[in-house]
């Protein structure tokens, strides 16, 4: 589609999926079956059967030239509701009609019975004179699939979108029509081509007109920073429970799943989050948004919604909301989708485990456990460590001093439960413990600072240690140290919070 830029159309696409998943409440799967597009835009498939079939093509003649049987049945068909033209006035088209009987008869013969289209186009022109939106509509009702209605103001605006500089006010011509539908052609195209998503002609019609209208309600990153920052539009509370779902799997959950986790009755999801869409989309002076069955929604100013196969209705916070969230509370950065791809990259995880290993064993091997002083959490950010090349493959460097120290800042008892059981070692006159870091070093391509400090490093008994590994219960064990730590982690810039903390042991 070389006329077009793919950004553009990705953006305008963007606002359009945007507003109608705020206006339908469900995720934007095509135009079939959404119901919020049959009720903006179906009403075109209406019109087109009701005035095609009264035309009664199938009974006209060519001896009927003249005799007023084709403008009546033109007329029926041109004064249905909603007809799609925009400057309609029934009396000077019944005007202009009169005075030309034949001619006009002769027009609608060949135009719906030939296939001289350009011709019949121009003969339009010289009988109703520029009327853009009648003349198109007389096309329309020909054949939906080859010819659509036009708005000339509102589809030039609606192409600038798309970086597309077309005249179509006060030229009306079979030319400018042509490149009209040519335009309209190439985005059903590339809509499909670029996004995978099945449209008919009228619908890349539909998607036009509608983008304008998207764009003014379209939420961006930057508006959602605005409002995050407003308290009269989003309380603290909304916030908190904003932030719940962010850190959800792909920041979606349904709300019973919240409420078990929360204790916060899914009632309370609904009103705190349909009353903070509401003031949000009354700021912004949006449209009504209405269900289906006449009530009102305001959630889906915030998420999007779909249905799961378990039938369970589940909120996502949308893309938008997500970035400001990230940009406006630093310690959200962690998405889901990161987390998942290292804990699915197995050698990765593996290089972690021999490196913990091995530090077991050089600081099990000899006397220097004892060879510390360290009793205060540095309280700084340190730089990211260097990545070196191992037996088994590139990972990050560790300090093996520093888990020393964190052994002994512990007293060389598990920070778990110190009153844990344990053994004295064979070299030193200390507790057996070891080393781990909370947050794991499998994930240090996420942070910009280090995960090898103190700060970092849990001294736990082998028990613990292996249970956070390998068994079960390793939510009570996370949720407790993190505790004990998350001030001291912040302030050496390891942002990050419980469900994400837990999420890279599950």
């Amino acid at each position: 589609m070389s006329n077009f830029d793919k950004s553009k159309l990705e953006q305008a696409f963007c606002y359009f999926k945007s507003y109608v998943e705020t206006y339908s409440g469900s995720h934007f799967n095509g135009f079939e079956n959404n119901y919020f597009l049959k009720k903006e835009e179906g009403y075109k498939y209406e019109v087109y059967e009701e005035a095609h079939n009264s035309l009664k093509l199938d009974s006209w003649k060519e001896e009927h030239i003249g005799k007023g049987y084709i403008t009546e049945c033109f007329k029926t068909a041109y004064k249905k509701n909603k007809n799609l033209v925009f400057y309609r006035s029934d009396s000077k088209t019944e005007a202009q009609i009169a005075e030309n009987v034949i001619e006009t008869e002769t027009l609608l013969y060949n135009l719906y019975l030939t296939h001289e289209d350009d011709k019949s186009f121009k003969k339009a022109v010289d009988i109703f004179g520029g009327r853009y939106d009648l003349i198109a509509y007389l096309f329309f009702i020909k054949d939906k699939d080859r010819y659509l209605p036009i708005s000339p103001k509102h589809f030039e605006d609606a192409f600038k979108l798309f970086d597309i500089d077309i005249k179509l006010q006060y030229n009306c011509s079979w030319e400018n029509y042509s490149k009209y539908l040519n335009l309209i052609t190439q985005i059903k195209e590339e809509f499909q081509n670029y996004f995978g998503i099945k449209i008919n002609f009228l619908d890349a019609h539909s998607f036009v007109w509608m983008v304008n209208q998207a764009k003014n309600h379209f939420i961006s990153k930057d508006l959602w920073l605005n409002i995050l920052k407003d308290d009269s539009l989003l309380k603290p509370n909304d916030i908190a429970i904003i932030k719940d779902f962010y850190n959800a799997h792909q920041h979606a959950a349904a709300c019973s799943e919240m409420s078990e986790k929360t204790g916060i009755p899914v009632l309370a999801y609904n009103q705190a989050m349909g009353n903070a869409g509401k003031r949000i989309s009354n700021f912004f002076k949006f449209l009504p948004n209405y269900r289906e069955n006449g009530t009102q929604r305001y959630w889906s100013v915030l998420f999007r919604g779909h249905y799961r196969e378990d039938n369970h209705f589940e909120w996502q916070v949308k893309p938008e909301l997500v970035e400001a969230l990230e940009e406006a509370f630093p310690e959200l950065r962690l998405s889901t989708k990161e987390i998942d791809n290292i804990k699915k990259d197995k050698k990765a995880l593996t290089i972690d485990f021999e490196a913990d290993n091995e530090e077991q064993f050089e600081i099990s091997s000899n006397d220097i456990i004892t060879k510390s002083d360290f009793d205060e959490f540095v309280g700084i950010p340190r730089e990211k460590p260097e990545l070196i090349e191992t037996k088994y493959g590139k990972r990050y460097k560790r300090d093996k001093q520093r888990s020393i120290n964190a052994l002994h800042r512990a007293n060389y008892l598990c920070e778990y439960n110190a009153k844990h059981e344990t053994f004295l070692r064979k070299s030193v006159n200390v507790n057996y413990t070891e080393s781990h870091h909370l947050v794991p070093m499998a994930f240090q391509d996420l942070f910009n600072v280090t995960l090898d400090t103190e700060t970092n490093i849990v001294s736990l008994c082998s028990n613990c240690h292996n249970q956070i590994h390998y068994g079960q219960g390793v939510e009570l064990i996370v949720a407790e140290l993190y505790e004990q730590r998350k001030d001291a982690l912040k302030s050496e810039g390891i942002d990050i919070t419980l469900q994400q903390l837990i999420s890279m042991y599950k």
